[in-house]
């Protein structure tokens, strides 16, 4: 199981037994999907997903994943994993220990740290093969790595 930075509910999600596996060991262990979108919920900074804010929600991370690719990929291919919207509304109900902020605020926070963060290491980048898009039209014979 992956590592869930805030405390947690989902007694008020409609089917949240299925947010559990059993490993081998016959414990216990909630799926990495539902980690993940917890895990989404601290950054994006939304307390609870519920019936009104469920698009915000799939905004916000989808906004996040647009500028700074998945938290997460598959562990045998290393191909990035995306929380999608379906994965959002199956988790009405789920409640963290987040402070939540606007979404204003949210777009400032992500403006600042796209605009702070090295452009090598931004999604866009990497897809180009770690080549601006004028190298990549050979207008720009600079390269970077």
């Amino acid at each position: 199981m992956s590592m869930v930075i805030p405390k947690w509910w989902a007694d008020k999600v409609k089917d949240w037994e299925s947010l559990w596996l059993k490993t081998d060991d016959g414990e216990d262990e909630l799926n990495e999907a539902t980690c993940a979108l917890l895990n989404y919920l601290a950054i994006v900074e939304i307390t609870e997903i519920n019936e009104e804010n469920v698009e915000e929600v799939w905004r916000r991370i989808a906004i996040y994943q647009a500028l700074f690719g998945s938290l997460y990929s598959d562990q045998e291919s290393n191909e990035p994993l995306f929380v999608t919207r379906s994965d959002v509304y199956r988790h009405i109900g789920i409640e963290t220990e987040v402070k939540k902020i606007t979404f204003e605020s949210f777009c400032t926070k992500i403006i600042s740290m796209r605009l702070a963060q090295q452009e090598s290491r931004l999604p866009s980048f990497i897809a180009n093969g770690n080549r601006t898009f004028l190298f990549a039209a050979g207008v720009d014979k600079t390269t970077f790595e």
